[in-house]
């Protein structure tokens, strides 16, 4: 993840004076963002809370942390340690990438309010960003050149989330441009990713419309 790019939160901040439509189509699309990243990782943050609660599952926490760390983790790995020995005040969540950041910020809500925590069993729906996206497209595909600013700012922003994100980041400007055939959006993606580019093709106008 590249940790160069803005906060997540950032990105929802008016660009160039950006309507309040743009502005309200964004906002949905980063808090579905932030969602369909706590509700990936849901498992492991409900297990990280359990683990403070009862010690009987370090074991199975510790495993779950050294396969985060073979994935080169290791920033969250710490901070994760440091909730679990009571340290969580030391933990500086701004010097942590995005997807780190949204985790760990879970896992400390779900400490304080356990009904917060995401049910790991929910199969989340990618149809529900789906609106904000292709809205958010439409606008820049009009040439509103604010539209065409924020779309590029979400995109930089969920090439850093995941590899699925990322593909459907590198999807956006063709799909402004015009490109509308699922096959060339969807290729090298997983099934959820394809199903939500589905969703926001079929809220496009067609490539015959615009011409």
């Amino acid at each position: 993840i590249d940790n160069s790019l803005p906060s997540i939160d950032t990105v929802c901040s008016p660009v160039l004076h950006s309507s309040p439509d743009i502005e309200t189509g964004l906002m949905g699309v980063v808090i579905d963002i932030k969602q369909q990243v706590v509700q990936a990782h849901a498992k492991f943050i409900v297990l990280v809370v359990m683990c403070c609660q009862n010690k009987e599952y370090e074991p199975h926490l510790e495993a779950a942390l050294q396969q985060a760390e073979a994935r080169g983790w290791h920033k969250m790995v710490i901070a994760v340690r440091q909730i679990v020995s009571g340290q969580a005040l030391r933990i500086e969540l701004a010097a942590l990438d995005d997807e780190d950041r949204i985790i760990l910020e879970a896992i400390l809500e779900g400490l304080k309010n356990p009904q917060s925590l995401p049910d790991p069993l929910t199969k989340k729906n990618p149809d529900l960003a789906a609106p904000g996206i292709a809205a958010l497209i439409n606008q820049a595909a009009s040439g509103d050149v604010q539209a065409l600013h924020m779309a590029s700012m979400m995109a930089k922003q969920m090439s850093g989330i995941d590899r699925s994100f990322a593909l459907l980041a590198a999807a956006i400007k063709p799909m402004i441009d015009g490109e509308r055939d699922l096959n060339k959006l969807c290729h090298g993606m997983d099934d959820k990713a394809c199903q939500l580019m589905e969703a926001i093709v079929t809220r496009l106008p067609d490539r015959d419309d615009l011409e």
